[in-house]
């Protein structure tokens, strides 16, 4: 596609779908990254770690969309 070249909505659309759908290689390496830099600085983890056991506390409820929103 030349740069000058418009994309309508339908193919913009399109293409952030692809985009998103097609990331889950990067999004998994930096989730493994991440981990693995957490897992190396343990200062690091306690902040969300305390965060997250402070929201969910009750370890058998299902958390919905809006309360890990």
């Amino acid at each position: 596609m030349p740069i000058d070249e418009q994309l309508t909505n339908n193919e913009l659309v399109s293409q952030v779908m692809t985009f998103l759908i097609a990331g889950h290689d990067t999004t998994s390496t930096s989730l493994s990254w991440t981990l693995y830099f957490l897992s190396k600085n343990h200062d690091c983890q306690d902040r969300p770690r305390k965060e997250i056991l402070d929201v969910f506390s009750d370890r058998d409820h299902c958390p919905t969309f809006d309360e890990i929103d």
